[in-house]
């Protein structure tokens, strides 16, 4: 399910960027065929990482509609994606390892939160609040994690065999 369309990759970067990151060739027309491709791509990669916890497509828990504001965040997702694929384009500087810091640095925040998706932890699926998990990591999903306290190695606790010989005056 594509997340994000290439009118609105246009709104959200700009018709001229888009133009750039498509035209390959340098023909100076937009490459529709190679802009949904990375679509399809970046869409793939978020289906791949949400699809360990949710059900796909998407939808709320009770089967309505995505919410709205789940809806641009998607989309938001999906376009950082996206434009980080297209930044291969050899004028723009060279392949997507090398591709500007802006966009390097906003397709690897998507990416760390796509990975910290983890159904065999306690709530290792609570990216996308609302959305149906699947059957599977409902439960251990909901569940919110334990908070362990210990002295770690004493870093400010103290010796017990000290305490009794200790006088607070």
């Amino acid at each position: 399910m594509p997340y994000i369309t290439i009118a609105q990759l246009e709104i959200d970067y700009g018709a001229r960027e888009v133009l750039q990151l498509s035209d390959k060739a340098n023909t100076k027309t937009r490459d529709d065929v190679r802009l949904q491709s990375a679509i399809d791509r970046a869409s793939a990669q978020l289906d791949m990482a949400l699809g360990k916890c949710y059900v796909l497509p998407l939808v709320m828990s009770d089967g309505s509609a995505l919410a709205t504001n789940l809806t641009f965040t998607l989309r938001e997702w999906c376009g950082r994606i996206t434009r980080f694929l297209l930044t291969d384009d050899a004028r723009l500087g060279g392949t997507a390892e090398t591709a500007p810091h802006e966009t390097r640095a906003r397709y690897l925040e998507v990416t760390k939160a796509l990975n910290a998706l983890d159904p065999t932890k306690a709530g290792g699926c609570l990216l996308l609040p609302g959305v149906k998990l699947l059957d599977s990591t409902a439960d251990a999903a909901r569940e919110s994690p334990d908070v362990i306290f210990g002295d770690g190695g004493r870093v400010f606790g103290r010796d017990p065999n000290d305490i009794a010989e200790q006088r607070f005056e």
